[in-house]
């Protein structure tokens, strides 16, 4: 697949350090001159003189005492381990629905050992207790449709409710988050309001684009029976819900009539997460849909997003964002992070939903203990690093080399993380302040 990196405008950037934090010099355009700090969370449109004063390694007397200002205010991302500690479930490989482009490529008959999940919780239990903050976090979002497993399911969540009331005081607060196809009725969607606190429903577009997508096993469409789901969480008013829309060849151009269809179907002020389809599982398989390039999926994100202002809808997506400022790019693959997959087999990550690339560990069967290997952990560690051509770049601090995952098949967002902080760069700028009359440079803004 060629992703057509090439097509975005290069950005000129010169890194630099200040004092312990990053500036960079960016040129974006031949009429452009950036100064951005992230850390500090500034960023200075710059006359051309007083920019290329900067990148000889001269700050102006202005831009030093602008930047002191933000210092008292500077963000300090955590290097350390996760807070609280997080547990991942997959209670099945089966699922409802024939989604062409499936990572996980579900729908095998295979459900976990119900003891070896209440082993995982039991544990999750006992580790969070040790955390700074007595959180846990559970999530249902490893291999299949976990409600399909329903019978387990409903058993898993109340284990995991009753414990939080009842048994296990020291653990501060327990989050329920599931990632679900929404293919199902009312008693499932009643019951999944009252446990959860957030739900990720898939719905990638209209009826014409979800069902091209998202059909059932049957192959026929599935998108009124999910839509109905949406519906119901939103009148509910619980779980917070979110929509998570896979983005192919077949609907990139469609980003902004998606957008507008959501928000003509569900109101205003949900969230919609788009993402290019990355060919991995059963996507690899199929000749229907393909990747976008990242290019028509930066035109398609932007003009969607804006249309989303408009109509009050969020809209969102994993790569570059400069309000998230980070070490490394993914939690689940910083330890401890504890995803437990239907066999018993403990890993890192939530999409390795077979154990085979992120492993550390496993649940036997037998004796209900847990085992964990030191030296897969610490590989796992080493992967969730930021790979050292990455320490120069911009946006650095906002994606920390990206995925894993996405490295590890050769899927690089590079380029479109760092048009997205670009992009976002300069709407902070425009809707910074202008400097005083007679300052020499053009607009500065702090943010955050």
């Amino acid at each position: 697949m060629s992703l057509h990196e090439n097509e975005f405008p290069e950005v000129g950037s010169l890194r630099q350090q200040w004092r312990e934090f990053d500036l960079f010099l960016l040129a974006p355009s031949d009429s452009e001159r950036i100064l951005y700090a992230p850390l500090l969370k500034a960023v200075f449109l710059l006359g051309k003189a007083t920019w290329e004063r900067a990148a000889r390694g001269h700050l102006s007397t202005s831009l030093e005492k602008r930047l002191l200002r933000r210092v008292p205010q500077a963000v300090q991302p955590r290097t350390g381990p996760p807070r609280g500690f997080h547990l991942g479930l997959g209670l099945t490989l089966d699922c409802t629905l024939g989604c062409v482009y499936c990572h996980a490529d579900a729908g095998r008959p295979t459900n976990a050992d119900p003891r070896v999940m209440e082993a995982a919780v039991r544990y999750a239990f006992a580790e969070a207790k040790k955390t700074s903050s007595k959180i846990l976090s559970v999530s249902f979002a490893v291999g299949g449709e976990a409600t399909l497993a329903w019978g387990m399911f409903v058993h898993i969540v109340s284990l995991i409710r009753a414990a939080e009331r009842h048994g296990a005081p020291a653990v501060r607060r327990v989050f329920l988050s599931l990632t679900t196809n929404g293919y199902y009725g009312n008693a499932k969607r009643r019951f999944i309001s009252e446990n959860f606190d957030t739900v990720t429903l898939s719905v990638d577009g209209p009826p014409g684009v979800h069902d091209l997508h998202r059909p059932t096993k049957a192959g026929v469409s599935s998108y009124s029976r999910v839509a109905d789901t949406v519906r119901f969480f939103l009148k509910m008013r619980r779980p917070r819900i979110g929509l998570r829309a896979t983005v192919s060849s077949a609907s990139v151009r469609q980003m902004p009539a998606i957008v507008q269809d959501f928000a003509a179907a569900f109101g205003s002020g949900i969230t919609v997460a788009f993402e290019p389809l990355v060919a991995i599982g059963r996507a690899r398989r199929q000749d229907l849909i393909r990747s976008p390039t990242l290019l028509e999926f930066f035109t398609g994100f932007t003009a969607a997003e804006d249309l989303g202002r408009q109509l009050g809808v969020r809209v969102t997506t994993s790569a570059g964002n400069v309000n998230r400022l980070v070490t490394r790019y993914c939690g689940a693959m910083s330890l401890p992070s504890f995803a437990v997959c239907v066999d018993g087999r403990v890993t890192a990550c939530h999409r390795d939903q077979a154990g085979c690339d992120y492993t550390y560990g496993r649940i036997d069967k037998q004796t209900l203990a847990v085992q964990l290997d030191e030296p897969a952990m610490a590989r796992n560690r080493d992967i969730a690093r930021m790979p050292s051509s990455c320490e120069g770049c911009f946006a650095r601090w906002h994606c920390a080399g990206d995925c894993p995952d996405l490295r590890r098949v050769g899927f690089s967002r590079c380029e479109l993380n760092k048009a997205l902080v670009i992009r976002q760069l300069r709407r902070i700028l425009i809707s910074g302040r202008p400097a005083k009359e007679g300052a020499e440079d053009g607009r500065v803004s702090g943010y955050g």
